[in-house]
C-alpha cells in the first residue's frame, strides 16, 4: 500500500481542527494573512510577506482565522509513515514565524511552493513529481525543525498506540506487539487495556477502519483493495467491522462523504513565482575574490571585544589564572565578562578575594565588564549593594578608571516575570547611580535569551522608553534553540546562522520600540542546550564559531563567548570531569590544551579593521604595509540524525554521521589590484588530522580514560597546533591567486606577505 506522506487542503475561510495523533500539520499562507491559534501557546500570524508558515504537532488542536482575504495551504504529515521511516523513533517539530530568518525556513517555503506546483502536474509523471515534492518537504522539516523525544518521556500507553499506528497494515498479533516491548502476551494485554482503555484487538481494528475511511473518501480505489491493504483477511470481515462501527456499508459511506471541493485541482493557485525546488547546496568551491583598493573600515571586531569568565572569585585558582593569561595574550581580548556576588563584600576575606581577582585582571591588561544578576525580589537591598560595590571599586582603583568599566544588570528571574516591574525599578535606580558617577557607558541589560524570552526583551524596552532611560547597551543571550510549546520547552535547531537570525529579530524589536539597533550586544553565547556535548570539542565547533562570528560582524559590536575555559564550566558530577576532554564548551581543555574553537578566535584576531572582503564563509583584510590576512572555513550543516539524537547520547565516534553531506571544498583566493611582486603565503589550518585535540584523543583512545599520564597529555598538547604550509606566489599583473583544499569542518588562516 502506498499512501501519501503529505496530504493537503486549501483553506480560504476560518477552520478549527481537532488534534489528530496521526497527523502533524503545516499551515502555509500562500496569499494574505491568517491567525494560527494553538492551545497552550501564543497565537501566531502567518503572512505571505512576513513569516508564512508554522507547524502544528500531532495531537494538537488549533484554530485558523483569516485576517485578510487569504489562501492557506494546510498539509497533513502522516506521522505513522514517518515514524516507520525512523524505526519507530518519536519526533516533534518546532517551526513558527519567529524563525523566519533561519535558512531552513526559506528552504521549507521553497519546497512547499514546489509541492503546490506538483499538484497541478498531469500526465504519466504526475505521481513521481508529487512524491518527490512531498519528500523534499519532509526532508526540510527533519533537517531544520525536528527534535528527538526521549523514550522515557513518552507515556506507556502512547508508546503502545504509536507502535500499532505505524504497523497496523502488517500481520500484527498480540504476541508480536508484546515481544516489541519485552513483555509476555498476558502482561501486555493487561497493561494495554489499563493504559489505552480498550483491548489490543479493538484498538487495532479501529486504526485499520480509520485508515480505510480516509482512503474511501480520498481515493478512487476499490473497496476490496482498501480492505485487503488495511490488513483485513477478506471483504466480508471488512464489511462486518465497518457496519458495526459506522452503521453503513463502505460503499454507502463513500457515497455520503465526497471529496472536499477545497482539495480539487481547480482550486490550485494559478502560479507561484518561486525559486526552483530544493535548498541551496553548498558549492564545491569557496571563492574569496577581493580588490586590494576596495577597503571598507570595519567599525568593530566583535570577536575581540569580550570573553566570559563566569564568577569572578574562581580566578583565585592559580591554574585558572595561568590559562586566562595565556588565552588573552594569544587572542588579544579587550574585556573580560565576570559576575560579581555582593556577598563577597560582607566579610574581609571575601573583599580581599574580590580585590585580588580584579587586580589580576587589570594587571593582565583586561578591561572589566561587571555583571550583577537580579530577579528583582529585593530592589532596595540590591540598590544598596550595587552602590556599595561601586564605592568600593572607586576607592581602590580610582573613580576615573572605574568610569571606563562596563556594568550589566542581568535579569535572572522567571520567564515573563520581568513585566511585574521590580527588575525594571532596580535597573532605573542602578542607571541613576552610574549617571551620577559619570560613567562612560550607561547600564547594560537585561541579558535575556532571545530564543526563550523574546517577550521579556520587548517588555524591557517598552519600560525603558516609558521612563525615558536609554541603556548603555541592550544585552541578549543567544542559544541554538527554538521554543517547542507554551511551557518554555526548547529544542535544538540545525540552523547554522541561529545567532544572526535571532539578532535580526532583536534588532527589529529595538527599532520598533524606538531604540538604535546599534545598542545591541551579545553578553552570552553557547552552542548547546546542555553544558556538555561531544560537539564542543570537535572541529565542527571551531568552524561553526568562525562562521557564527563572521555572520554577526555587521550586527553587533560585542559577542561574548560564555565559557573561556573548561575549568570554569559547571561540572558533570561524574568521572568525565577528570578526562582530557569532557564535552565542556570552553576554548581550552582542563589541562590547558587549545581546542579548535580557540583557533576560531585566534585566526579572526589577525583580521585588521581595513577589510577588503567579508561574507559568512571568509574574511580578508589588508594592513598599511600591503600584507593580507585571510580567514576562511568549511563549516558543515547538521542534519536530521543530529536533531533526532538526544543531546546526552551524541558521541564523538558518530560525529561524521551528524552532518548532511561532509565534503572537501576548494578555497580559491584572488586579490586584484595588489602591488606587483613576489609574495609569501603562510597557510595555517586546523582540521581532523592536524590541530584538533579531540581527534588526536580519539586516535589515542583517550576518551574513556579518566586519569591519563603526563606523557599522554603532552602528546595531545603537541598535536593541538595548526599545521603550516608555505607557498610563494608571483603577483603577475597585480593579481595574487592561490588555492587551498578545505576538508570537512576545517578552518584556515592565510598570511600573505610581500617579499620583493
Amino acid at each position: 500500500m502506498r499512501e501519501w506522506l503529505v496530504d493537503y487542503r486549501f483553506v480560504r475561510r476560518g477552520v478549527s481542527l481537532q488534534g489528530d495523533r496521526w497527523r502533524a500539520r503545516i499551515c502555509y499562507a500562500l496569499r494574505g494573512s491568517a491567525l494560527l491559534d494553538m492551545a497552550g501557546s501564543s497565537p501566531f500570524e502567518i503572512s505571505e510577506h512576513d513569516g508564512a508558515l508554522a507547524v502544528v504537532n500531532a495531537a494538537e488542536a488549533f484554530d485558523l482565522k483569516p485576517l485578510t482575504d487569504c489562501l492557506v495551504l494546510v498539509c497533513d504529515l502522516d506521522m505513522r509513515l514517518l515514524r516507520r521511516m525512523l524505526n519507530d523513533r518519536p519526533v516533534r517539530f518546532a517551526c513558527n514565524p519567529t524563525l523566519r530568518h533561519q535558512e531552513a525556513y526559506g528552504a521549507l517555503e521553497r519546497n512547499l511552493d514546489a509541492f503546490v506546483r506538483s499538484l497541478a502536474e498531469t500526465g504519466d509523471l504526475s505521481r513521481l513529481y508529487r512524491e518527490a515534492a512531498e519528500l523534499g518537504v519532509v526532508r526540510c522539516l527533519m533537517d531544520g525543525f525536528s527534535s528527538a523525544q526521549e523514550v522515557s518521556a513518552i507515556a506507556r500507553g502512547d508508546a503502545f498506540m504509536e507502535y500499532i499506528d505505524s504497523h497496523f497494515d502488517e500481520p500484527l498479533s498480540l504476541s508480536d506487539a508484546a515481544k516489541r516491548f519485552n513483555l509476555s502476551p498476558e502482561h501486555f494485554a493487561r497493561l494495554f487495556k489499563r493504559e489505552v482503555g480498550s483491548t489490543f484487538l479493538s484498538y487495532l481494528t479501529s486504526v485499520r477502519l480509520d485508515v480505510a475511511t480516509r482512503r474511501l473518501t480520498s481515493t478512487s480505489e476499490t473497496v476490496t483493495r482498501i480492505a485487503l491493504e488495511s490488513d483485513f483477511p477478506n471483504i466480508a470481515s471488512f464489511n462486518n467491522a465497518f457496519r458495526s462501527a459506522y452503521s453503513v456499508t463502505p460503499t454507502e459511506y463513500r457515497r455520503k462523504h465526497e471529496m472536499s471541493e477545497e482539495r480539487g485541482g481547480e482550486c490550485l493557485p494559478e502560479c507561484l513565482d518561486a525559486d526552483p525546488v530544493g535548498e541551496t547546496v553548498a558549492s564545491e568551491r569557496i571563492d574569496l575574490l577581493c580588490r586590494a583598493d576596495d577597503i571598507v573600515e570595519l567599525p568593530w571586531r566583535p570577536w575581540l571585544d569580550m570573553i566570559g569568565l563566569g564568577a569572578i572569585d574562581v580566578l583565585d585558582d592559580a591554574r585558572v589564572r595561568d590559562q586566562v593569561r595565556w588565552l588573552c595574550t594569544r587572542v588579544g581580548f579587550e574585556r573580560c565578562c565576570v559576575t560579581c556576588d555582593a556577598a563577597l563584600l560582607e566579610t574581609p576575606a571575601g573583599l580581599h578575594r574580590l580585590q585580588d581577582c580584579l587586580d589580576f585582571l587589570l594587571d593582565a591588561g583586561l578591561s572589566i565588564h561587571m555583571v550583577f544578576e537580579s530577579d528583582g525580589s529585593d530592589v532596595a537591598g540590591e540598590v544598596t549593594s550595587i552602590e556599595r560595590m561601586l564605592r568600593t571599586f572607586s576607592n581602590r582603583y580610582s573613580i576615573s578608571n572605574v568610569r571606563r568599566w562596563r556594568f550589566e544588570l542581568r535579569y535572572s528571574g522567571a520567564p515573563s516575570a520581568i513585566a511585574e516591574g521590580a527588575y525594571l525599578d532596580l535597573f532605573a535606580s542602578a542607571s541613576a547611580l552610574l549617571e551620577r558617577m559619570s560613567a562612560d557607558t550607561g547600564l547594560v541589560g537585561p541579558g535575556v535569551s532571545v530564543a526563550r524570552q523574546s517577550q521579556d526583551l520587548r517588555t524591557f524596552l517598552e519600560s525603558m522608553r516609558a521612563r525615558g532611560i536609554v541603556p548603555g547597551a541592550v544585552s541578549v543571550a543567544c542559544h541554538p534553540a527554538v521554543p517547542l510549546d507554551g511551557e518554555g520547552a526548547m529544542v535544538r535547531t540545525a540552523d547554522r546562522f541561529y545567532m544572526r537570525n535571532q539578532l535580526l529579530g532583536a534588532r527589529e524589536t529595538l527599532a520598533r520600540e524606538g531604540f538604535d539597533p546599534g545598542l545591541l550586544m551579545v553578553s552570552g553565547w553557547d552552542d548547546s542546550l546542555e553544558s556538555h556535548n561531544a560537539m564542543n570539542d570537535s572541529c565542527y565547533e571551531g568552524a561553526h564559531a568562525c562562521q557564527t562570528l563572521l555572520s554577526c560582524r555587521d550586527l553587533v559590536q560585542s559577542v561574548c563567548y560564555d565559557w573561556a575555559l573548561d575549568r570554569l564550566c559547571p561540572t558533570n558530577g561524574d568521572d568525565s570531569d577528570f578526562r582530557p576532554l569532557s564535552g565542556k564548551p570552553g576554548l581550552i581543555t582542563r589541562d590547558g590544551i587549545p581546542k579548535p574553537s580557540f583557533y576560531a578566535f585566534e585566526f579572526l584576531g589577525h583580521i585588521g579593521p581595513r577589510v577588503i572582503f567579508a561574507d559568512d564563509r571568509g574574511i580578508a583584510s589588508v594592513n598599511k604595509m600591503g600584507n593580507y590576512q585571510i580567514v576562511c572555513h568549511n563549516c558543515e550543516r547538521l542534519g536530521a540524525r543530529y536533531l533526532t539524537t538526544p543531546e546526552s547520547l551524541i558521541s564523538f565516534e558518530e560525529m561524521s554521521g551528524y552532518f548532511e553531506g561532509p565534503a572537501s571544498r576548494l578555497a580559491h583566493v584572488r586579490i586584484d589590484g595588489a602591488r606587483p611582486g613576489t609574495y609569501l603565503v603562510k597557510k595555517r589550518f586546523v582540521n581532523a588530522s592536524d590541530g584538533s585535540v579531540a581527534d588526536a584523543a580519539s586516535r589515542m583512545r583517550l576518551w574513556c580514560m579518566d586519569d591519563p599520564s603526563r606523557g599522554e597529555i603532552e602528546y595531545l598538547r603537541s598535536h593541538a597546533h595548526p599545521q603550516m604550509e608555505l607557498e610563494t606566489v608571483l603577483a603577475d599583473g597585480g593579481t595574487i591567486e592561490f588555492s587551498h583544499e578545505l576538508s570537512s569542518n576545517e578552518m584556515a588562516y592565510f598570511h600573505v606577505i610581500y617579499l620583493y
